[in-house]
């Protein structure tokens, strides 16, 4: 599994505009690739935004081959992923051959270890995207190109949902929940730094800034979220985002000054020019 989901990620990054010249045109929804789609399908599925999601393929561990061959129809998924046993021969106690007889203290540490080796798919994917995708933190490295961005918003859109629900899920999948916006945050600074101050200044410059407002609010990503909010220009920003704007100052701030230094070198008498810098203040007005 991380072998392919690791090359499927380096996939992604190839420069398709290079190639293919229908992949100049920005946002044309006509032209999405079978990639963008699967890329999107794999988020979803692995970084699945309800706590009470079932990540698929489900394996059953428990189950001989000889059963299984006898079998007349294959084994119901369970509605709900808390219900799914973690298979043993991932269990970190019983690889180093623990003892039941341990104290609180060590029994909470094993705990964490198992729900890392229980959703280990998870892991994987979270990972490897992040590794692989937000690495473009030299000067003189290629740019990707107008759908790697776009992809990459999808990422940050859906690690936002996958975080946020850390606090209602009571699976063994809440400590990765929980680790994924720390994770995203340690890369995305460089990346967002090095694409706008190189991206060329022209329509397709929205598609970086749309990804950029889209990782400074994670509020809008939260489940059974309510539209009518999301629309308000005067959203008040909810205090439990505020350590997540505190760590994140430098983007805040460093990014919006390069944002707008970008602007100014626009032809800002276009209305598609003049309409990023007003999305752009727009969302600093809350």
């Amino acid at each position: 599994f991380d072998y392919y989901i690791f090359h499927f990620a380096l996939h992604g990054v190839k420069n398709l505009h290079k190639t293919l010249p229908g992949a100049l045109i920005v946002n044309n929804e006509n032209l999405k690739t079978v990639y963008f789609n699967l890329a999107a399908d794999y988020f979803c599925n692995f970084l699945p935004s309800d706590p009470n999601a079932v990540i698929y393929p489900q394996i059953d561990c428990f189950s001989s081959p000889t059963n299984q061959s006898h079998s007349s129809s294959p084994m119901p998924i369970p509605p709900n992923s808390s219900n799914l046993r973690p298979p043993t021969y991932l269990l970190l106690s019983a690889l180093s051959h623990q003892t039941q007889n341990t104290t609180n203290a060590t029994s909470q540490v094993r705990l964490s270890d198992n729900a890392r080796s229980a959703n280990w798919r998870s892991e994987s994917v979270l990972n490897i995207f992040i590794d692989s995708w937000l690495r473009y933190d030299v000067d003189e490295w290629e740019l990707p190109g107008n759908e790697f961005i776009r992809m990459v918003r999808i990422l940050v859109k859906q690690l936002h949902f996958f975080g946020n629900s850390a606090e209602q899920d009571l699976t063994s999948l809440r400590v990765l929940r929980s680790q994924a916006q720390p994770m995203l945050n340690a890369r995305i600074y460089p990346f967002l730094k090095t694409v706008i101050s190189r991206w060329p200044l022209d329509s397709s410059f929205l598609n970086p800034l749309e990804c950029f407002l889209s990782y400074i609010q994670p509020w809008r990503y939260v489940a059974n979220r309510n539209i009518a909010n999301l629309n308000n220009e005067l959203q008040e920003i909810p205090d439990r985002f505020k350590l997540f704007v505190a760590e994140n100052l430098q983007i805040y701030t460093q990014i919006f000054v390069r944002l707008i230094q970008r602007g100014l070198k626009m032809d800002l008498s276009l209305n598609k020019n003049a309409l990023m810098m007003f999305r752009l203040i727009k969302v600093y007005r809350q």
